[in-house]
């Protein structure tokens, strides 16, 4: 069949019909461990860049911050209560995790990661933006359909009511929801790929295919595989990897939503999309970007390839005897895919399962209960109600990115978004850019030096610990890692306010050495070069001092 209707966009069905909720569980799952290692690796970090002991503290934040926004975190000023704050966002995530008041957690779980983002905008990298409107979208998905603490609470509500086994067990057929939120958040995925491509058409180095070469001459971005890549490839095989990457960010959106041939093109599609993330995790330091995208390639998955998997994981069922009604194994039960569990009844007398209800089907004056039919009349209200909202939703959020397209002269496409729904954008949090690499990489690259004088006359940079010179710390993975995209910032938007809480930081950090000893005065340098062009040799290493500091009135400059 050339039209395949289960992914034909022109249907109503594809669109308000049913879906699979089966990879909505696995997505869950995947996302949710993706930002309970994100969290974890916010703890060290509390002091530093979310109380008023570190480098933007809350005063500096309220000078810097737009009116419109929202975030919990603005009535935490200390370590500790930050700290409690990701603490407290794990226990959501773990919930979410396991799909325990799914619901509830993941609204609580995008208020929190909403107030971490918004506390401190100076550490945000694309990533993170897709993980927080990711958040957004995930609260009207019924994430908890399916391989869920839920799903095993209704069913035992079920086998309470009914005494059936039948209704204890995970369902023969899979479990459907509403398509329509589903695909709202697909759509959200696929812009990022639109815009990202969109945003890259104007820059010279995508069309000639010099745009890799020069995005791997970043050096505080790039990691070994990328050094030996920059150092290896010939300039010819450069520009067609280059073309390679701009062709997989077009042309994906159309492959993943175009009816033809599917659900091959569509698979193709993620392919293409995970070979290109992975090009980017093996080469670049870009913390969770890739990650993240390929989780969100769980949405498009069918539920019988997420079965398939399962099945060539786990390809023998596992076998027990009926289990009493006080057993354990009530839990197995009712927690494995029926396909991966079988009863056997020849362990104990049928007389057994027939008395504990498990054969037959529930009884069916449960089924014709007028409360549940009462229930039923009011989905489709519901379901208008909210359709209307994510229509509104992904409306002005289409609008928002269009209005970040910049035509020649700096002119926008469109308006931009303004009134109430910016405000509510900016609430929301659903505020996005996908402006990466684009319009072509960044020509220039550095990192943040402090060098400081103390009152013996000792001087050392205060960031490595070691004289001041051309090398920097790198920080690939791990809570760290921040550091790279907070330096790049304040060089570009520090204000004066921003180097001052950086050079109050690092006073205070030295103030309780005896008289004599402290620090007394510190600079802070920016030192930076340009990507050199093909061919040629890269420029040494320029100095920019960004701010003078002393720590003590004698010391002023």
């Amino acid at each position: 069949m050339i039209v395949n209707p289960a992914y034909n966009p022109f249907r109503l069905d594809y669109w308000f019909g049913q879906t699979d909720a089966r990879p909505l569980a696995l997505f869950r799952v995947l996302f949710a461990l993706l930002l309970l290692k994100d969290a974890i690796y916010h703890i060290p970090l509390a002091r530093l860049f979310y109380s008023d002991e570190g480098l933007y503290p809350l005063h500096v934040m309220h000078e810097m911050a737009r009116t419109n926004r929202f975030s919990l975190m603005d009535a935490l000023h200390a370590p500790w209560m930050a700290t409690a704050f990701f603490l407290l966002w794990c226990v959501v995530i773990l919930h979410v995790l396991i799909g325990s008041r799914t619901r509830l957690m993941t609204i609580l779980n995008f208020i929190m990661i909403l107030s971490v983002h918004e506390r401190n905008l100076y550490l945000l990298n694309g990533a993170d933006t897709v993980m927080r409107v990711l958040s957004f979208w995930a609260i009207f998905l019924p994430l908890g359909a399916a391989f869920s603490v839920d799903a095993l609470r209704r069913r035992r509500q079920a086998y309470l009511e009914s005494r059936s086994l039948v209704d204890l067990r995970p369902p023969v057929d899979p479990p459907t929801v509403w398509a329509f939120p589903v695909r709202i958040i697909q759509i959200q995925i696929a812009l990022v790929y639109i815009f990202a491509t969109v945003h890259k058409l104007p820059g010279e180095p995508w069309l000639t295919g010099e745009a890799l070469y020069y995005a791997l001459q970043i050096e505080t971005l790039q990691i070994v595989p990328g050094r030996l890549l920059l150092e290896l490839t010939p300039p010819p095989l450069l520009r067609l990897m280059t073309w390679a990457a701009l062709l997989t960010e077009a042309s994906w959106a159309i492959l993943v939503f175009q009816p033809f041939f599917q659900p091959i093109v569509r698979r193709i599609a993620l392919i293409m999309g995970v070979a290109f993330h992975f090009g980017i995790a093996l080469t670049m330091a870009i913390p969770n970007f890739s990650i993240v995208m390929v989780i969100s390639y769980v949405l498009f998955l069918e539920g019988d390839t997420i079965e398939a998997a399962i099945r060539a994981v786990w390809r023998h069922p596992l076998r027990i005897p009926p289990p009493a009604p006080r057993s354990a194994a009530w839990w197995l039960v009712a927690i494995l895919p029926r396909q991966r569990l079988k009863i056997d009844r020849t362990a104990k007398p049928l007389a057994l399962l027939e008395r504990l209800g498990a054969v037959g089907w529930p009884r069916p004056e449960r089924d014709a209960d007028p409360t549940v039919r009462q229930a039923s009349l009011l989905v489709r209200p519901a379901r208008a109600l909210t359709g209307a909202l994510l229509t509104f939703l992904m409306g002005t959020i289409i609008w928002w990115n269009l209005a970040n397209v910049e035509l020649a002269g700096d002119e926008a496409l469109v308006d931009r978004v303004d009134g109430a729904p910016r405000t509510m954008v900016q609430v929301t949090g659903l505020w996005q850019s996908w402006k990466l690499f684009a319009p072509y990489p960044s020509r220039t690259y550095g990192w943040i030096a402090v060098p400081g004088v103390f009152e013996d006359d000792v001087t050392y940079d205060l960031r490595t610990g070691q004289p001041e010179g051309d090398t920097f710390a790198r920080w690939v993975l791990g809570p760290n890692a921040r550091w790279r995209k907070y330096e790049d910032r304040l060089r570009r938007d520090g204000s004066e306010a921003m180097l001052r809480a950086l050079g109050s930081y690092y006073c205070d950090r030295y103030e309780d050495l005896p008289e004599g000893e402290r620090l007394a005065t510190l600079e802070i340098h920016y030192h930076w070069r340009r990507s050199p062009d093909p061919g040629e040799a890269a420029a040494p290493y320029a100095t920019r001092s960004l701010w003078r500091h002393w720590c003590y009135p004698q010391y002023a400059y």
